[in-house]
């Protein structure tokens, strides 16, 4: 699905319905790991670390498409002396961008670029 951002360069958001997120936690540092992993040939799509989680507290994830939020409370000691509440959220693009938006355009109406027009998709590709 292409976003367009300031200017005329268009990035697409990175779509695959096999994803599932996996995530541990070591409990001695208080630190999360979170490991969004494709379902079907199993390569970490996207990981990341957090540090000073409340390990006793609550951890809640949503992954939906191409985004994750995550929300967590941090320990107290880890950052002064209250503890915090935290949001995260990860939105999922493809490296691929598109700088000229009247070609991509003529690519999907006149020309029927398919992958543009693809319908069926593979997580072994990297299209």
């Amino acid at each position: 699905m292409p976003t367009s951002f300031l200017g005329d360069n268009i990035i697409y958001k990175y779509l695959d319905s096999n994803l599932f997120v996996v995530s541990t936690l070591d409990s001695t540092s208080t630190t999360i790991s979170i490991y969004i992993i494709n379902g079907v040939s199993g390569k970490i799509v996207y990981k990341f670390k957090e540090q000073g989680i409340a390990a006793n507290e609550p951890i809640d994830m949503f992954l939906n498409e191409n985004y994750l939020i995550l929300a967590f409370r941090r320990s107290s000691d880890a950052y002064g002396n209250l503890p915090k509440q935290e949001i995260s959220v990860s939105e999922f693009f493809q490296s691929r961008e598109e700088a000229d938006t009247m070609k991509l355009l003529k690519d999907f109406y006149v020309y029927k670029d398919k992958r543009l027009t693809q319908r069926t998709f593979s997580s072994f590709e990297m299209e």
